[in-house]
């Protein structure tokens, strides 16, 4: 329950911006770092281009991986609202380590932002053993609404999951999709802001959803 939390109160919030143009080629990491206070925390440090009316939602790190053996080396949560084009931000991932491992050389980090994953390499530039693959966009509509959303899932896969949340961290849906659109009926909660939370693979998505009066 402890993680729910973190993940919900960094969901909270609204942010302005349109991330429909940006891709994976507007973010470079620029370094890592090792926080020498607080143990087991590393830092991803990510540039993103553009300007200041350029911005992405809820941006994270789900995982840093080694490419020469494919250990996952780090992983990360929601920690911002979002970042702003023609900043660098350091991302802050739980860790085993102290310091890269021996030999390391490239890694790479799954990115996410609003509701996209991609694939970082590290050194920026580099060639990573993960396709620059962005995932399809997952759409819910309409948002707002009464409480009737639909969902629609591009890379749909059995077994998804689809749960959604009070600001205080009350469940108030559950539902396994069979299918990859679907329907998520909500109409008896109270009006006001939610996060729904679209689950895969031991991978999530959160996509805020406002229910009207």
């Amino acid at each position: 329950m402890n993680k729910i939390w973190i993940l919900l109160l960094t969901c909270i919030g609204s942010a302005q911006g349109n991330a429909q143009s940006i891709d994976s080629t507007w973010f470079c990491i620029t370094g890592i770092t090792f926080d020498t206070i607080g143990p087991n925390t590393m830092h991803v440090s990510i540039a993103m281009d553009g300007t200041g009316t350029d911005f992405v939602n809820y941006p994270y790190i789900t995982e840093f991986i080694e490419d020469a053996t494919g250990d996952t080396i780090a992983t990360g949560a929601m920690y911002y609202f979002g970042q702003m084009g023609g900043t660098t931000m350091a991302y802050p991932m739980a860790t085993l380590l102290d310091t890269l491992p021996v030999g390391f050389t490239t890694g790479t980090a799954w990115f996410t932002y609003d509701t996209v994953i991609c694939t970082l390499p590290y050194p920026c530039g580099s060639l990573s053993i993960f396709p620059k693959a962005i995932v399809p966009k997952i759409t819910v509509h309409p948002n707002p609404s009464d409480g009737k959303f639909t969902l629609t899932l591009p890379n749909f896969r059995p077994g998804t999951k689809v749960v959604v949340w009070s600001t205080l961290g009350e469940l108030v849906y559950f539902e396994e999709l069979t299918t990859p659109v679907a329907e998520v009926d909500v109409e008896r909660v109270a009006a006001g802001l939610y996060i729904l939370e679209i689950s895969a693979n031991e991978k999530s998505q959160f996509i805020k959803i406002l229910i009207n009066d």
